[in-house]
């Protein structure tokens, strides 16, 4: 539903070509990306006959880690279905289906990634946020993946927890991918509003580095980056709308029709101006401390080097 309400917001300029073309496009890659959900969910129903989430865990968890299963049966007191339980007898998952998880998880993954729109399923969103109308454009950019973010957290870390050994590198390299070609793309760009969408590709980044550590630490500082990235971004995208309404000659701002800003509002000049600071992650900015705590988990792993990359390609961008 939330979906279809944003096909139809993107193309509401029905006077605007580019208004058209963006909701279209939206239309024909949101398509795309909920079938690659539909085909997981059909993989599972195909094999095992069941929809549910915990037949999911069950499925998975009985063959590969079969005392944690029990322990979250006991604990939860879970009754699957009789027919599940017999056809999780029925056959050794290491031989015959390995191949059907991985399929399961990998249609899953691509569906939420293009969603969230982190490389390499993020070519859509520069088109699609630019030619929509600014207020629309937010609601993309903030609104819409909230609810996704927290649903690709609970999916993955609870009923797909077993197959991390699948997911978890492959968000990896997504995310690290999504931070690199998100900050190389930021020096190119001239107009403020793809500026925020290539900002935009570069948090999704930072969030499924979080995700892909798996830790209880990482799941809250997850959350942490949203609600401070949600705040910034929310500023971010008020002012460039008040900044279009009173340029009403101007159809895409440029980083150049900034210029001037302090005189047309103090305040609001002042707070987007503190957003883009947070958003860049200066200290004492309540951006840096989110992204101080994705670090920290990044030190914790050892990995030194990829903490001094993404550092460097950080403070280069900003």
């Amino acid at each position: 539903m939330q979906s279809f309400s944003l096909y139809i917001f993107s193309a509401i300029k029905r006077d605007c070509m580019y208004s058209i073309e963006a909701g279209l496009k939206y239309f024909i890659i949101g398509a795309l990306s909920s079938s690659f959900l539909v085909m997981s969910f059909y993989l599972f129903y195909f094999y095992t006959g069941c929809f549910s989430f915990l037949d999911i865990y069950y499925y998975t968890g009985f063959h590969l880690d079969s005392e944690s299963t029990v322990n979250f049966i006991d604990v939860f007191d879970i009754e699957f279905t009789n027919d599940l339980k017999k056809l999780s007898f029925d056959f050794n998952f290491f031989e015959s289906k390995l191949y059907f998880s991985y399929l399961l998880v990998y249609f899953f993954l691509a569906c939420f990634l293009f969603k969230l729109g982190s490389v390499p399923f993020h070519s859509w969103m520069h088109d699609v946020y630019e030619g929509a109308p600014t207020t629309i454009s937010f609601l993309l950019s903030i609104l819409s993946k909230i609810p996704v973010i927290y649903v690709f957290q609970q999916i993955l870390c609870n009923f797909f927890k077993v197959l991390s050994f699948v997911w978890a590198d492959i968000i990896f390299f997504s995310s690290i991918c999504s931070i690199i070609v998100g900050n190389f793309l930021s020096f190119k760009q001239f107009r403020l509003k793809r500026l925020l969408i290539t900002s935009s590709i570069v948090q999704t980044g930072y969030i499924v580095l979080a995700l892909s550590i798996q830790s209880l630490y990482s799941y809250i500082t997850v959350y942490f980056f949203v609600l401070v990235y949600s705040i910034s971004a929310i500023m971010l995208w008020g002012m460039l709308c008040l900044l279009m309404k009173k340029k009403t000659k101007v159809s895409t701002l440029s980083i150049v029709n900034t210029s001037g800003m302090f005189e047309l509002n103090n305040v609001l000049s002042l707070f987007f101006l503190m957003s883009l600071l947070s958003v860049a992650g200066i200290p004492f900015f309540p951006g840096f401390f989110s992204k101080l705590f994705i670090f920290s988990l990044v030190t914790k792993l050892s990995m030194y080097t990829l903490f001094f990359f993404i550092l460097i390609l950080r403070a280069v961008s900003s």
